[in-house]
């Protein structure tokens, strides 16, 4: 958000909940946030309201916050996010979700057993239950007659994301967009040619032209 902070924003962030990190959308985290929030109401000149942003699991905790805490919420602007914790198919493309991704790049736990960690999947095999209010796609949603998901999220909401990315699929983020047009709800993407899992200045640049409507 260095964008918006050059032009005014006062701009929040809370890197995890624990030493770890538990940065990918769950209670914990959107708790802690919603914490540091009352501080700076309370300790600075602030408005109330918030404009909600973030990148890749960072996009995921920005639409999980936005729909645990909706009062507070103007709209949700986001870079590439992971939508899906499980693996979901759009018409014939498989979409692959946090669980699928079992193989880390580092030293540290995969993506998988963070996951597993943070959600507490018992004998860690997946379970619905557990990730209630945190699996972003079926937030506030319900699958219409016609067998697609409709969703109802709780304000406007834009997704930049580049066509190039192989970290989350931006494939998903369209059918996430079209999904909330289903309902005759508002919200925008914008898709970027080659762009892969990264912010660059026109993301930026169109982020604050989106978070201005809302003042």
């Amino acid at each position: 958000v260095s964008k918006c902070i050059d032009n005014g924003y006062a701009a929040l962030d809370v890197s995890g909940s624990e030493v770890h990190g538990l940065t990918m959308g769950c209670p914990e985290h959107l708790f802690a946030l919603y914490k540091a929030y009352r501080y700076a109401i309370r300790h600075y000149n602030l408005d109330h309201h918030v404009m909600v942003a973030g990148a890749s699991m960072g996009g995921q905790t920005a639409i999980n916050f936005a729909n645990m805490f909706p009062s507070i919420c103007l709209c949700i602007g986001i870079f590439f996010p992971r939508l899906n914790m499980d693996g979901v198919k759009v018409g014939d493309h498989y979409c692959i979700g946090t669980f699928d991704k079992d193989q880390s790049k580092t030293n540290a736990p995969s993506t998988k057993e963070r996951l597993i960690n943070i959600f507490r999947f018992p004998s860690n095999e997946w379970c619905d239950e557990n990730t209630h209010g945190s699996n972003s796609y079926r937030l506030r949603s319900f699958i219409g007659n016609d067998g697609q998901r409709i969703t109802l999220p709780p304000c406007p909401i834009k997704i930049w994301h580049g066509t190039a990315d192989e970290v989350t699929d931006p494939v998903f983020s369209k059918e996430y967009i079209d999904s909330i047009g289903r309902a005759g709800l508002y919200a925008e993407i914008h898709l970027m040619d080659g762009v892969k899992h990264n912010v660059n200045d026109v993301m930026r640049e169109e982020q604050l032209i989106w978070f201005n409507r809302f003042i």
